[in-house]
């Protein structure tokens, strides 16, 4: 690919991820009135800003060294991820928004950190596979990303009991723990074919996790009564949540692949 169609293509993958955001907010704006609608569009709204916001902690945590222009880019990142937040959720203080945005993005950035430190290789998919670097089975990535549901499920139902926990927060901590796992699970071609669906899996039981939390009772109604219920209610209350995080799963990692594969290597750029 020439070089200027490389970097054309890098421009437009910058300027689609500074669009999503905005489009799912004014796509949310307009279904104001449809009670429904209004409920699933903010979903959407919730996990692309807060998955955007785990892709850029990925790209921070996986990358070589920080330089300044790295950090203003996820900086604005995030401020337009905030913003997009504040405006579909006038009910919440914005100090609270940023939190929910910034407390489980450090947790991904921390994960990211610890893997690249552990790694010999570069953050780049298109480098040929050996023994070292980022190479992991998938018993491995299922022990993990079982060991990350199982603490939010725990987690989850201890902090119910002692605290009164913001959906807002779990959202966020499945979006980002969902984008991560399948960044880090498509990163090196061997065993990509084997790693992806596992990865998929894991975002989708993630999302179920977060679909049960935002709406418990009538997740169980359809389960226990499903002859009592719409396909639209099947959709709001039990599948919408885990399709928007596996939707912003795979995008992630595309977007990973599409710049690795036009000469972008975030540890050198």
């Amino acid at each position: 690919m020439e070089v200027n169609k490389r970097r054309a293509v890098l421009r437009l993958l910058v300027l689609v991820h500074l669009l999503l955001p905005v489009a799912v907010l004014a796509i949310f704006r307009w279904l104001t009135t449809d009670f429904h609608g209004w409920w699933v569009a903010r979903n959407a709204v919730r996990v692309v800003a807060f998955g955007e916001l785990g892709l850029l902690a990925t790209w921070l945590g996986l990358a070589g060294a920080l330089s300044n222009w790295r950090l203003a880019a996820a900086a604005l990142g995030s401020a337009e991820c905030w913003c997009v937040l504040v405006v579909s959720h006038p009910d919440e203080a914005p100090l609270n928004l940023a939190a929910y945005l910034l407390a489980p993005g450090a947790l991904t950035l921390a994960l990211a950190l610890a893997i690249r430190r552990t790694s010999l290789r570069s953050f780049d998919p298109l480098v040929p596979d050996d023994d070292s670097g980022w190479q992991f089975s998938v018993s491995q990535l299922l022990l993990f990303t079982g060991l990350v549901a199982v603490l939010i499920v725990l987690a989850q139902q201890y902090l119910k009991q002692a605290f009164v926990v913001s959906p807002l927060l779990v959202a966020s901590e499945g979006s980002q723990i969902a984008v991560f796992v399948m960044i880090w699970a498509t990163l090196r071609r061997r065993g990509r074919w084997v790693r992806t669906p596992v990865a998929a899996i894991v975002s989708c039981s993630v999302g179920m996790i977060v679909q049960v939390y935002l709406s418990e009772s009538y997740f169980w109604g359809i389960i226990l009564f499903p002859s009592t219920v719409t396909v639209w209610d099947w959709w709001e209350d039990l599948i919408s949540i885990p399709t928007f995080i596996v939707l912003a799963s795979f995008f992630a990692a595309a977007t990973v692949q599409v710049a690795a594969r036009c000469g972008y290597s975030p540890s050198h750029g």
